[in-house]
């Protein structure tokens, strides 16, 4: 049979007591205050503070603040990028440089990409210059060879076609070598449009613009 002797609650029914060989040490708040200035940011600090210095998302920001130096070097990307919305850089970062640095098996930071370079190429696709498919295959090059964005896309002739004529041309034959998708377009098939956009694109080397394109063949089968 088990007998209890006596219970055990609180501190004093351990019977501590201050062991008379250490000396009273005191932490004030001064020396507490002083010891988290001198800590580094950690992830979870920059990370938040990624989402609200850049308005990225938790998601987007957890990727690049994985680590210390790919987080240094993405800040110092959206600190360069001129538009006020960071998101386009967030978005190059953590989608085709990721992808760039998964092939080579490197990290962010070790890619060795120009920033002003790179800042440079998005400009290209916001300005609808430059498709985004072309424009992650001169990222790719410019990696490979460390020529400029502007040199690769005027050697490999990938400027986005806009003008209107040019476009209409490609169509023309298009729609020539695809009746069936322009009727069945033309039926109210929705699908049939982004078959005849892929053609379009596929027929212009992946140069024309596509909304360009869409907004050209809807109003050609509207009007046929």
């Amino acid at each position: 049979i088990t007998v209890s002797m006596r219970t055990k609650e609180g501190a004093k029914d351990y019977r501590y007591f201050p062991d008379p060989d250490l000396t009273v040490f005191i932490i004030g708040r001064e020396m507490i205050s002083g010891i988290k200035n001198s800590l580094p940011e950690l992830p979870a600090q920059k990370l938040r503070r990624f989402v609200k210095e850049y308005s990225l998302s938790e998601y987007d920001a957890g990727i690049l603040v994985n680590s210390k130096k790919d987080a240094e070097f993405a800040e110092e990307c959206l600190k360069k990028y001129p538009e006020k919305d960071k998101k386009n850089m967030a978005n190059w970062l953590i989608g085709p440089l990721l992808s760039e640095a998964n092939t080579r098996n490197l990290n962010l930071h070790q890619l060795g990409v120009n920033i002003a370079e790179l800042t440079n190429l998005i400009g290209f696709v916001q300005r609808q210059e430059l498709s985004h498919l072309n424009a992650k295959s001169v990222l790719t090059q410019m990696l490979d060879s460390g020529k400029s964005a502007q040199a690769i896309i005027k050697e490999k002739n990938l400027l986005q076609v806009s003008d209107t004529a040019e476009l209409e041309g490609i169509i023309t034959a298009v729609i020539r070598e695809n009746e069936k998708s322009a009727n069945d377009l033309k039926n109210g098939k929705t699908n049939a449009l982004m078959f005849l956009v892929g053609q379009v694109m596929k027929k212009s080397s992946g140069r024309a613009n596509p909304k360009i394109v869409q907004e050209l063949i809807k109003r050609r089968i509207d009007n046929a």
